[in-house]
C-alpha cells in the first residue's frame, strides 16, 4: 500500500506491492503470488511461509542550531558518502521519540531532547531494497 498526498486529502493505491519476492527466504524454494491469509501476498507452497510486506517505521530528527542545520554523512552502504538528516528504524517497544534519541547518539554522540515531531509519512523506500 502506498499513500500519495493530493492536496491535504490522502489517495492510497491499495493494490501496490512493495518486491517481487521470487524466492522463499525460509527454504530457498520459488514463490507464489497469490490470496493467501486474508491479503494477496508471495508465499512458499513447499515450507507454507508466507511474506508478509509491513512497514518499518523510522525516526528522522531536524536539528537546528543558531540557524544551522544538523546533517550527517553515511558511513555504510547503502548511500555511503551521502549527507542526510540523522536518523533510523525504530525498534521494538521503542516510541519514535526513543528512536530518535537514540539514532542521533548513535550517528554523532549528541544528547537530544525531543521538542515536537512534525508529521510523519508513508512512502515506498527503495534505498534499504524494501
Amino acid at each position: 500500500m502506498v499513500i500519495f498526498q493530493v492536496g491535504f486529502r490522502y489517495q492510497i493505491d491499495r493494490n501496490y506491492s512493495m518486491s517481487h519476492l521470487e524466492f522463499c527466504s525460509n527454504c530457498g524454494e520459488k514463490n507464489i503470488l497469490g490470496k493467501i491469509d486474508g491479503g494477496n501476498r508471495y508465499h512458499c507452497l513447499h515450507c507454507k511461509t508466507i511474506h508478509y510486506e509491513n512497514p518499518k517505521p523510522t525516526s528522522t530528527l531536524i536539528c537546528v542550531k543558531e540557524n544551522k542545520l544538523l546533517l550527517v554523512k553515511r558511513a555504510v552502504e547503502p548511500g555511503k558518502g551521502l549527507w542526510g538528516l540523522p536518523g533510523g528504524f525504530i525498534e521494538l517497544n521503542e516510541t519514535p521519540d526513543e528512536g530518535a534519541i537514540r539514532e542521533l547518539k548513535e550517528e554523532t554522540n549528541l544528547d537530544a531532547v525531543v521538542n515536537c515531531q512534525l508529521g510523519y509519512t508513508c512512502h515506498y523506500n527503495t534505498m534499504h531494497g524494501d
